[in-house]
């Protein structure tokens, strides 16, 4: 579990749940991972939704031939 923590600059850490904060070159990369992993999802949920669509698309064709 991550918890969100702010110091007297009001720059945001991320704390992990071991306790060690992540500085800014490591929070730049875990931010690139999180925005690839979506990005990913993203594209999978789109290419398979039309993939499934276009598969029901032809079955329902046939059924009505």
């Amino acid at each position: 579990m991550r918890n969100i923590i702010t110091d007297n600059g009001g720059q945001t850490n991320l704390l992990l749940y071991n306790g060690e904060v992540l500085d800014g070159n490591t929070k730049d990369l875990f931010t690139l991972q999180c925005i690839t992993l979506i990005c990913i999802n993203l594209f999978n949920f789109t290419f398979l939704q039309r993939h499934f669509h276009q598969d029901a698309l032809q079955k329902n064709r046939k059924k009505r031939d």
